[in-house]
């Protein structure tokens, strides 16, 4: 099934298709403004597509669309244009973030804005998704082809024979690696953004950010700059404890005890009995969710605090 027609399947849902990004993101950080030029890039030709790289300034929005090779938005200002004609503006970038199942641009911006609050900063944001429309599939995804190349892999780093075969692996890396989100982070630090230093991911985003920096890993033809660059990643994981190469030394890990989603999706059998090195943090009553305004606040993740324990300056 084609990812790009997902905007198309916009039925009577359409008008609350953001229901999962209001439970599990705090959209009260972005203004009605904001909210209402999102929402008239949710559907038809100008609809924000998954894979899309949203930019968010402090106090301020905004979005860049369709690239040939990356699409991005902005949206203060409503300007469109490629990731090529806004370069000099992605340079600088040092922080990105990617939402997890069942969110859509609106998630996306509602955590890269909280993020660009916090630091002052510019922060880049993947879209992962078309929120309710396609919420099914996004967390199928997640289960069956992202978290199985996530599994195997740790698997081999802790020397367990988990009797796959090789072409069957061969064939779901290249699926994985077909994931528009996938598509765009790649691009996003290899080709725009490669000062970025801080990688935030929740839920699905976590095994995102992994598989794409295994990729990186890799991948023998990265030229010098981009391979010093990844000994100076930070990342930091909400919602599932997921396997990141011992080459990573600053992956830092967070997930709520109550959170039943996020431990579909971990690695917490192998942690569990003692086979792994993956080290991790867990917060007291904390569920899946970072909205504090919404649905139980005491059980939301602590976002903020959790973000300036990570990055204190």
């Amino acid at each position: 099934m084609s990812y790009d027609n997902y905007g198309e399947y916009v039925s009577f849902f359409n008008n609350d298709n953001a229901r999962f990004d209001r439970f599990f993101y705090d959209l009260s950080v972005l203004t009605p403004e904001e909210e209402t030029d999102i929402g008239n890039h949710t559907k038809g030709p100008d609809r924000i597509k998954d894979g899309s790289v949203i930019v968010v300034k402090p106090k301020r929005l905004r979005i860049s669309e369709e690239s040939k090779e990356l699409e991005c938005y902005f949206l203060a200002e409503n300007v469109k244009g490629s990731a090529s004609e806004h370069k000099d503006e992605l340079e600088d970038i040092d922080t990105v973030v990617v939402a997890g199942v069942g969110s859509s641009v609106f998630g996306t911006a509602a955590l890269a804005k909280k993020v660009a609050e916090i630091s002052n900063k510019s922060v880049a944001g993947i879209v992962s998704g078309y929120g309710f429309n396609n919420v099914s599939e996004e967390a199928l995804q997640g289960w069956f082809d992202l978290g199985r190349i996530n599994i195997h892999r740790h698997n081999i780093a802790c020397s367990i024979y988990d009797g796959k075969k090789q072409q069957d692996i061969l064939d779901l890396e290249k699926k994985v690696n077909e994931i528009p989100e996938m598509i765009g982070l790649n691009t996003l630090l290899t080709k725009y953004c490669k000062k970025v230093e801080k990688l935030i991911g929740h839920s699905k985003g976590n095994l995102i950010i992994a598989s794409t920096l295994y990729n990186l890993l890799v991948e023998k033809t990265l030229d010098n700059e981009l391979r010093d660059q990844l000994e100076k990643y930070r990342v930091l994981t909400l919602g599932a404890v997921v396997y990141f190469p011992e080459e990573f030394k600053q992956v830092y890990q967070y997930i709520g005890s109550q959170d039943n989603f996020g431990f579909l999706n971990s690695r917490w059998w192998c942690i569990k009995h003692g086979m792994s090195c993956i080290k991790y943090n867990t917060i007291l009553n904390a569920w899946h969710h970072l909205n504090p305004n919404r649905f139980l606040p005491f059980t939301a993740m602590p976002f903020e605090r959790i973000f300036r324990e990570v990055f204190p300056t």
